[in-house]
Parts: structure tokens; sequence; C-alpha cells
């Protein structure tokens, strides 16, 4: 799943006027619990009473983080009545998964691990907890067993075209009208061509698809409208439109199961309950919502002397939060590898408002209920080894700009930039990224390869004395492939226009 590493949001840890650094960690030192992830696991320091929604966040690919994860959803099995775990993925791998789940097939869960190759989640760690998972739910009773939900975009093109291909398979031949566009479903596709195709097909086909499908059409259409928002997400890289992907399937999902109870793992910018960066999280959309209200508990997770694997390369990578951030934590929790802290109980300091994990915007328990500080983790390793590259084989990568990065003095008339990749992309897609740090070159038209495939066109109308930036590629968005369906390497474009 196509997700970044790095931590969406800038949570500074200052201390408020009035709350002395001494004030917080006794504090913390009597509302703490060290954790140890394993069968006799226990974390009665969560206060479950009257929660729905447990949402653990991460900075993704720890080792480590599987572990808490499957220890916190069997505890929360146990105690909260948890039966869905919500995966911060497409709807379509979620029930691959289940099937997985139920029959322990070996080879669907390779087929689904390996396409998460380029995100975080292709690691052995990640695997092993589908495993893992996958081994206990089997052993509950089957009323006990857990659901797994996806409800993010659909990362994993492959997959969801496959879903959707067995839930047709299940139905017998199609009608005529629809035919052909389902064909292309196990057959050659053409991308987001396929999605586009999908989607019309649907929307001109209604009737044909509810007769074809049945009950099963309405998981039918979230897959193929989350196809869709899927292209649009990698094309715009909104976090915002992404969160309400998120928040807009999870209702229409949860409406099935009335009074249900969740508990998921989470990159940490999904999980705050209050705005901090610039967008609205899952977590603060569903907080908006009256049903909602007061039943979620959020755990942001803080790191110290740990690494992470980076999906650029799949290189370990030193992964310390702010010492300004972990201190309070740190000299509460000792040598405890895995510790975890409650903010909102009686007469918390953390109650009122100061700065701690807030930048100062108010309340602390607003935001998260809990903290997990977990100390000394390494990185998660590759799902498998990386073979020497040869130079079909390497991802393309930028070889040339019109305007070069670095020009300071680009003339503001010049009406394309012109980027050229090291082999033959995949026509269409493209990934155009802002950076908040420079002015975007918002296009004036739609980009177009040149003949070569090699090269692509971005109609701009840049302004004079403007410092421009923008991504080909990022972490997030990775939607500049080659012909093998290979990223390429993010680059940033900066450039300078001349003054007036």
């Amino acid at each position: 799943m196509r997700h970044s590493c790095a931590r969406p949001l800038a949570l500074a840890v200052l201390l408020g006027a009035t709350l002395s650094a001494g004030e917080i960690e006794t504090y913390l030192a009597r509302h703490l619990q060290k954790l140890q992830p394993g069968e006799g696991f226990h974390a009665d320091l969560l206060d479950t009473a009257g929660k729905r929604m447990f949402l653990l966040g991460e900075t993704h690919a720890v080792a480590g983080n599987e572990q808490l994860d499957l220890a916190l959803l069997r505890y929360l099995h146990r105690t909260a009545g948890v039966r869905f775990y919500l995966s911060e993925g497409g709807y379509a791998a979620g029930e691959l998964m289940n099937r997985y789940l139920a029959n322990g097939d070996e080879k669907l869960l390779d087929f689904l691990t390996d396409q998460m190759r380029g995100s975080p989640a292709w690691n052995r760690e990640n695997r092993d907890f589908w495993k893992r998972l996958g081994e206990w739910n089997r052993g509950l009773p089957p009323a006990d067993r857990v659901r797994v939900v996806g409800v993010d975009v659909e990362h994993q093109r492959e997959v969801a075209w496959r879903y959707l291909s067995e839930v047709v398979g299940e139905r017998g031949p199609a009608p005529v009208a629809i035919r052909d566009v389902l064909a292309r479903l196990s057959g050659p596709t053409g991308a987001a061509e396929l999605d586009r195709d999908l989607a019309d097909s649907l929307a001109t086909h209604r009737q044909a698809y509810a007769g074809l499908l049945g009950d099963r059409v309405e998981d039918f259409e979230l897959v193929v409208a989350n196809l869709q928002k899927r292209d649009e997400y990698y094309r715009t890289n909104s976090r915002a439109f992404r969160e309400r992907v998120l928040y807009e399937t999870f209702r229409s999902v949860e409406s099935r199961f009335p009074g249900a109870v969740w508990y998921g793992r989470w990159g940490s910018g999904h999980i705050p309950q209050r705005r901090i960066d610039d967008y609205d999280p899952f977590a603060i959309l569903l907080q908006q919502d009256p049903e909602w209200k007061g039943k979620i508990l959020s755990i942001w997770t803080l790191y110290l002397n740990s690494s992470r694997l980076d999906p650029e390369g799949y290189r370990s990578v030193p992964l310390n939060d702010d010492p300004t951030q972990t201190a309070p934590f740190a000299a509460a929790a000792g040598d405890s590898r895995l510790t975890l802290f409650r903010l909102d109980a009686a007469g918390s300091p953390l109650r009122i408002p100061n700065s701690l994990l807030t930048g100062g915007k108010g309340v602390p328990t607003d935001y998260v209920q809990y903290v997990a500080l977990v100390q000394n983790a390494s990185a998660a390793h590759p799902l498998h080894e990386q073979p020497e590259s040869s130079l079909a084989s390497a991802r393309p990568v930028v070889v040339r700009t019109v305007p070069e990065s670095g020009a300071s003095d680009v003339a503001p008339d010049l009406p394309k930039i012109r980027i050229t990749f090291s082999k033959q992309m995949h026509d269409p897609g493209w990934s155009f990224v802002i950076d908040p740090l420079f002015t975007f070159p918002a296009p004036s038209a739609q980009p177009q390869y040149q003949s070569d495939r090699r090269t692509i066109v971005l109609p701009v109308k840049l302004q004079p004395g403007k410092t421009y930036g923008v991504w080909i590629n990022s972490a997030q968005s990775q939607s500049f492939r080659d012909q093998q369906d290979r990223p390429a390497v993010p680059y940033l474009l900066v450039f300078q226009t001349r003054a007036p």
C-alpha cells in the first residue's frame, strides 16, 4: 500500500507557560504501563468504556509495530468486543485478506503482500502479522472471528481488479452490454483507462450490474469508485481528499454492522481528533459525526533510538522523534522498550490548554488520549532480498528538465516545462506533487507525453520573480511509472523566474 513513512504532522512538545516539566513528568510516571506483547498481554490502562473505535497511530515499517498491533487487537477483542479490524488499505484488499484469514491459502497471502511492493507495508513483519492473525482467527468460534474492512483508496489496482473479477465470476455469464469491460478484469488491462471504463459502464448499465451481482453490487460499486478516487489521489496528492475517502467509505460500510466495535493500526497522521496540520484527519471527521462523537480512543506512538524501513530502496534509516517530544515520556519510561501512557486521567495537567502535543493549539487530550513510547526498535525487513539491479530492471529516473533544476533566471513567459526520463514511461500516468516550501507551477492544460514516451510536457503559466518547485513523484504519489510499472525515483524540480 503506497503510503508515506514520513510523519505527516509536526507535533511540537513545548511545555505550557503554566506547567513545569516536573508536573508533567510526575503525572506521566503515575499513569503508565510497561507493555510486553505476547500471550499474557494486557493493557488495562486503556479505559474502553463507551468506546467503539480504537486507533493506534504509528510510523510505518518499524519492527515491533505489528506485535503491538496483534496484541492490542486480541486484548480489545477480549475486553471491548472488537470484531472488526479497520485497515488502511482498499476494500478489495480487505475482502481478499478475509478470504485468506478463513482458508489459510499461502498463495493468496503471497499475492496480497507482493502487491504491496513500493510501500512501507512490503516487509516480512507485515506478512507475518497477517499469518499469525489468520492462525489465531481460525481458532476462534465463527461468531467471534475478526473481519478486515479496508476503507482507503484502492492503492493496488491488481488487487482490486482480481477482487472484482472474482465477484463477477461467482455470478455466471455477464449480460452482453457489460461483458467486454468485465472480461478485461482478468486479461490485459489499461491501468487508469480500465478504471474509467468500469465507472462509465457501471453508470450507464447500473441495472445490468444489479441483475448480475445481486447483493454484491454495492461492494462492486464501492471498489470501482475507490479505484477512481485512487487515480484522483495519486494525481493531486491531496491529503484532505484521501481523509474524506477514508471517512466516507467507513461510514458506508459500518452502517451494515450497527453497534459494532472497531480497531485499526494506521499511520499517525490519521488518528488525531483535532486539527493540527492543514487538513482534517479521519479521526476528526469521525469525531464530528454525532453518532461517533466521544466514542473514539486514539493512541499516538512516539519513537526514540529506533529505525524504520524506507520504501525508497528499502534501507533502514534512523527514526527519532524530536527529543522535546519524547523527553517527558522517556524520563518516566526508563529503559522499557514499550510503554503506554494515559493522558486523560482525572486531574491530568494535560486536560487543560497547554502545548504538549498540540503546538499551542489547545488541550492535548482533545487530540489523543494515550501515547505509546517505543524505544530501541529496529527497522522492518524487506519482504524479499533485493536482487542486484540491471539497467533494464532499474527504476526510471529524471535525466533532464527544461528549465534545469536550480536555474535562477528562467523567462516568466516559458510556456511549457519538459521532463525527460531514463526510459519509456507508461502513458497516461503522472504525479506532479506540491511542495509547500515553493510556489507550484500550476498547469494551464493537461500534461502530454511526446512520441518517444520518455519526455512529458507540462503547459504552465508562470509569473516573474517566483521560486517554483514541483516533485516528480513522491513517497505517496507514484503515478510516473515505466512500462513495467516501476515507479520513477522522486525528483524535485526547483527554479526561479526572472524578476520584472
